[in-house]
């Protein structure tokens, strides 16, 4: 397994995960396997789409894609930063409160198809389904967009 400092790194420099008050559109493909996991030393290693770095995630209490109701691409706040806008169901956000109930020290990892698309440090509690994923990779993000969108 890689240093786990430089997959933090990695988080740091390229991804946040915040709470969003935004509304979103496109409708999800509940059919595809993944979801939002959360980031834990005892869990099921899994490895990034893009290279062989690796997360360990608990794949225990985790938010499915057949809880998320849309997504939305938006421009970020610089160039060559996408935002992608998230909003849950009931379900999905009393899961996605609970896993970042107390979100100290937590990351939490977008996967698809058993691949870390993206596995961001939290930066606050997220109790009202409404999350922000800011991805640099122009890969990730239309990979994410195409696979979910129904």
């Amino acid at each position: 397994m890689k240093n786990l400092s430089t997959i933090v790194s990695f988080s740091l420099l390229s991804l946040l995960f915040i709470s969003c008050n935004g509304q979103s559109s496109s409708r999800i493909n509940k059919e595809v396997k993944g979801g939002l996991y959360l980031v834990k030393d005892d869990g099921i290693t899994m490895s990034f789409y893009n290279s062989e770095e690796e997360v360990k995630v608990d794949t225990t209490l985790y938010v499915p894609f057949s809880n998320f109701e849309s997504i939305q691409e938006t421009k970020g706040p610089f160039e060559g930063v996408f935002v992608l806008k998230i909003r849950l169901d009931e379900v999905g956000t009393q899961s996605l409160s609970v896993l970042t109930k107390n979100v100290e020290r937590k990351r939490i990892c977008f996967v698809i198809e058993e691949k870390v698309m993206a596995a961001p440090n939290l930066n606050e509690h997220i109790p009202n389904g409404r999350v922000s994923i800011m991805i640099p990779d122009e890969k990730a993000k239309d990979l994410i967009i195409d696979r979910l969108k129904k």
